[in-house]
């Protein structure tokens, strides 16, 4: 593998990418590595008194891995940036910054997708920005540990999310760039 091109980041059913069980509400493991990429027919961003429902968005599932591989650009002493991990096997994987992701592998996928989420854990609550080729669209990202659950609304008789279920991601708190 030579570049951020060469990573296998595939659209994935949702279900699947986020590890949620259809049979009940059961949070992903902290330890989730998968990652890849769908759309929603919405998202309920939850953090400390917040909570956001993003119509129709990409959702950009990602993983950070516990320790710091690579030095992040900082501003004001805050990190920029986040490293990502993409685990390739058991034996290897490949960091990369987000920053470099994403002006390098969304903007082909992205379509005419107007919002994005990162669903990307954050312990550094870094302050993130949106490269340019994803200008005049509205990035949203969480700081702390993102935890994806599968909701039904009031009242719901089944689990689809084309029916009464829909994905729930928290995190501390949400911000949009």
């Amino acid at each position: 593998m030579t570049s951020l091109r060469d990573l296998p980041f595939e659209q994935t059913p949702p279900l699947a990418l986020f590890g949620l069980d259809r049979d009940g509400d059961v949070p992903v493991d902290h330890e989730h590595t998968r990652y890849g990429w769908c759309v929603l027919p919405g998202v309920e961003l939850v953090g400390e008194d917040q909570a956001l429902w993003v119509e129709s968005p990409l959702v950009l599932a990602l993983h950070s891995p516990d320790e710091d591989e690579i030095a992040v650009p900082r501003r004001g002493g805050v990190p920029s940036d986040i490293n990502l991990e993409f685990t390739l096997s058991p034996e290897d994987s490949a960091i990369a910054l987000l920053s470099e992701f994403l002006g390098t592998r969304v903007p082909a996928i992205v379509g005419d997708a107007r919002t994005i989420v990162l669903a990307l854990c954050n312990p550094r609550r870094a302050r993130i920005s949106k490269p340019p080729a994803l200008a005049g669209r509205r990035l949203y990202y969480g700081t702390g540990d993102v935890v994806a659950w599968l909701r039904r609304r009031p009242h719901a008789t089944d689990w689809s999310l084309a029916g009464d279920a829909f994905v729930q991601l928290e995190s501390a708190r949400w911000h949009s760039c």
